[in-house]
C-alpha cells in the first residue's frame, strides 16, 4: 500500500492545499481511515474503552467576589493500541462534558486526543509517522491568561495539531549515509486562524566512516501559512567533527538561518565538544559567535537504574507554532498551559531539564523549563519571558493504592506578567482490575498585573473510573 503527498506552492497562502480543508477534521479522517484499513487484516488491535465520573466542589475567591459550588464531570474515552513488526498505533480519545451548580462558569464540553502511528515501510530505510493531538489550552485575545487545568473550568480553547511525515535513508558507497525528510501538518483553535505548514530536511554525513575526521551537512525548510500571511525559516549547518577515542570528539560548526523578517535572522560559527559516557548517556556542549553576540548550546543526558537527567540550552530560531507542533511529536516532558498557534518566526533562547529518582516504593520527577522570545516586525519588536516548574513525588502505598503529591509554579512576563501556583494531594486506589477509584484535594494561586486575573481557588473532588476494556 503506498501513498503519494504532493506540495505545490503559489504566491497566494490562501490557496494552500491544508487551507482548503473546510473541514478541521478531514485530515485526522483520513489518516485514521488508512491505518484501520493498514492493520485490520493482519493484527487484532487492543480497544480500551472507559467511563470516569467526577463529583467536586470548588471555591474561588477573587478581589470582587467570591463563589463556591459543585462540578459533576462525566467522561468516556477509549484507548486503541497496536503492535505489529511494521506498524505500531497507540491512540486516546475522550469527551469531558462539565456541569457547574452554584458558580459562574458555564456548562462546557471538552474533547482530548492524542494519536501517534509508526509505519515501517522498508526497515532501516523508509518510515512514515502520523499524529493528531485535540487539547485545551487557556483562552485569552491577549495571550496573557493562565490556567490551572487541575480544576475544572469552561474558560478553555480547543487546539487541534495533526499531521504527516516520512524521513528516508540511505548510505551512500560505505561510509556516506543520506537522510531525508518531508512532512506536512494542519493546526487550528476556536479563536484564531487556522494554519497548514510543510518541513522538509535533507542531510548527509560520513559518520559510518573509520576515519578520525567525519563531516556532517544538514538542510531544512519550514514553511507556515494562515489565511493572511506566509512565513518561513530556512537553516543550513555545517560541521566537521574529529574523534579523539570512541566516547570523546571534537567539533567546529557554521550555520545560518534565515526568515522572511530581516531583523530575525542567525549567522554562527561555534567549537564544541562531545562525550558518550555509555549507550544510555550523552553530552554535547558549543560555544561560538552569531554576529558579535556569544551564544551557547548543551543536550545532555543521563540515564541508569534509578535516575533519568536530561538538561539542555538552546538558541534558535521558530515560531510559537513551530513549538506547540514539536511538543505534539516528541514532548518534552513539560507543556505550557498557555499554548499560542501564531507563525511569526521568533528568536528563542530555551533551557529545559529534568530529573526522574525512580525507588523501590517513591518516584520523584522535577521538570521545569525558561524561555526568552524576540519577536519583530514590521510595526513593533517585543520581548517576552516564560518558566514553569513542576514537582510530583508518588508514593506506592500497596500493591493497589498509591498516594501522590504535585507542585507547580508557571510565569508569563509580556505586557503584563501572570503567574498560578498549585499544589494537589492525590490518593488512588484500585478497586478491581476493572475499576479505580481516587480523591485529590487541590489549591492554587493565581497573581496578575490584571486585578481581573486575580484568584484563589480550592477543590476537593472524588473520581470513579470503569474500564470496558474485556467487551472487545
Amino acid at each position: 500500500m503506498g501513498i503519494m503527498v504532493t506540495v505545490m506552492a503559489t504566491d497566494h497562502p490562501s490557496d494552500s492545499f491544508l487551507i482548503k480543508l473546510s473541514n478541521k477534521n478531514q485530515l485526522l479522517i483520513l489518516a485514521i481511515i488508512w491505518l484501520l484499513v493498514a492493520s485490520s487484516a493482519h493484527s487484532r488491535a487492543d480497544i480500551s474503552p472507559s467511563i470516569s465520573v467526577n463529583a467536586s466542589y470548588l471555591n474561588t475567591d477573587t478581589p470582587t467576589n467570591s463563589e463556591s459550588g459543585t462540578v459533576m464531570t462525566v467522561t468516556p474515552a477509549v484507548k486503541y493500541d497496536l503492535t505489529r513488526p511494521a506498524l505500531n498505533v497507540q491512540a486516546a480519545y475522550s469527551v469531558k462534558s462539565l456541569s457547574f451548580h452554584g458558580l459562574a462558569d458555564e456548562d462546557a464540553t471538552q474533547q482530548d486526543l492524542d494519536l501517534n502511528a509508526s509505519i515501517i515501510h522498508n526497515p532501516q530505510k523508509w518510515t512514515t509517522n502520523v499524529f493528531g493531538s485535540i487539547s485545551q489550552t487557556s483562552k485569552d485575545v491577549n495571550n496573557l491568561q493562565l490556567t490551572n487545568f487541575d480544576f475544572p473550568t469552561s474558560n478553555t480553547e480547543e487546539v487541534s495539531v495533526y499531521g504527516i511525515n516520512s524521513s528516508f535513508n540511505s548510505l551512500l558507497g560505505q561510509t556516506i549515509q543520506l537522510n531525508a525528510s518531508a512532512g506536512v501538518n494542519y493546526s487550528d483553535s476556536e479563536t484564531g486562524p487556522s494554519s497548514s505548514g510543510t518541513i522538509l530536511t535533507l542531510g548527509a554525513n560520513s559518520q559510518a566512516s573509520s576515519s578520525k575526521i567525519y563531516w556532517m551537512l544538514n538542510l531544512k525548510q519550514q514553511i507556515n501559512t494562515d489565511s493572511t500571511n506566509s512565513q518561513y525559516i530556512n537553516d543550513i549547518l555545517a560541521r566537521i567533527n574529529y574523534r579523539v577515542n570512541q566516547k570523546f570528539s571534537g567539533f567546529m560548526q557554521s550555520g545560518v538561518t534565515k526568515t522572511k523578517s530581516d531583523n530575525i535572522e542567525q549567522s554562527n560559527n561555534s567549537i564544541g565538544l562531545s562525550w558518550l559516557p555509555n549507550r544510555k548517556s550523552s553530552f554535547e556542549f558549543s560555544v561560538g559567535d552569531n554576529d558579535g553576540d556569544t551564544i551557547y548550546s548543551l543536550d545532555s543526558k543521563i540515564v541508569n537504574r534509578r535516575l533519568t537527567y536530561n538538561l539542555s540550552y538552546q538558541e534558535s530560531i521558530t515560531s510559537r507554532r513551530n513549538n506547540v507542533v514539536d511538543r505534539v511529536t516528541a514532548p518534552d516532558g513539560f507543556i505550557s498551559n498557555l499554548q499560542s498557534l501564531t507563525i511569526t518566526p521568533v528568536i528563542q533562547k530555551k533551557t529545559h531539564f529534568s530529573l526522574i529518582r525512580t525507588g523501590r516504593l517513591t518516584t520523584a520527577t522535577l521538570s521545569g523549563f525558561y524561555e526568552e522570545l524576540f519577536i519583530s516586525n514590521a510595526s513593533a519588536s517585543s520581548d517576552e519571558r516564560n518558566m514553569g516548574v513542576s514537582l510530583s513525588l508518588l508514593r506506592k502505598l500497596s500493591n493497589s493504592s498509591d498516594l501522590s503529591l504535585q507542585l507547580d509554579l508557571e510565569k508569563r512576563r509580556s505586557l503584563k506578567e501572570n503567574s498560578i501556583e498549585g499544589v494537589k494531594f492525590k490518593y488512588s486506589k484500585a478497586i478491581s482490575t476493572k475499576s479505580e477509584f481516587s480523591m485529590d484535594i487541590s489549591n492554587s494561586k493565581q497573581a496578575s498585573d490584571v486585578p481581573a486575573s486575580v484568584s484563589r481557588n480550592s477543590l476537593v473532588g472524588m473520581n470513579y473510573t470503569y474500564s470496558f476494556s474485556d467487551w472487545f
